[in-house]
């Protein structure tokens, strides 16, 4: 399966199995939660609760680890890490982009 690994410090596209992006996905839950929230901001992409826990970053960090590690993981991988380094950041810039029109 082809994917990008979102976890160097450079993204870049590698064919790897289901057990590896696993292994990869878990070992850097927190940097692919600050990814998700780059790019779907402070609500769970999972249950959709706006910034559980004390409606910050470390708060929906620890939500996702408490309610939903493996359902993220299979989000991460399907959603994010199928798309080309291009095209995440394009939904990172739309993103920013879209909280500079609701400031």
């Amino acid at each position: 399966m082809i994917v990008t690994n979102i976890f160097a410090e450079k993204w870049y596209q590698t064919d790897s199995d289901l057990t590896t992006i696993r292994i990869n996905i878990h070992q850097n839950f927190h940097k692919a939660i600050r990814l998700l929230i780059k790019i779907y901001g402070m609500s769970c992409v999972i249950c959709g609760e706006f910034a559980p826990k004390s409606r910050t970053k470390s708060g929906l960090l620890q939500h996702y680890l408490d309610n939903h590690r493996k359902e993220t993981a299979v989000f991460i991988r399907q959603n994010i890490m199928t798309k080309t380094p291009q095209q995440l950041r394009k939904l990172i810039i739309k993103k920013s982009n879209l909280m500079e029109v609701f400031v």
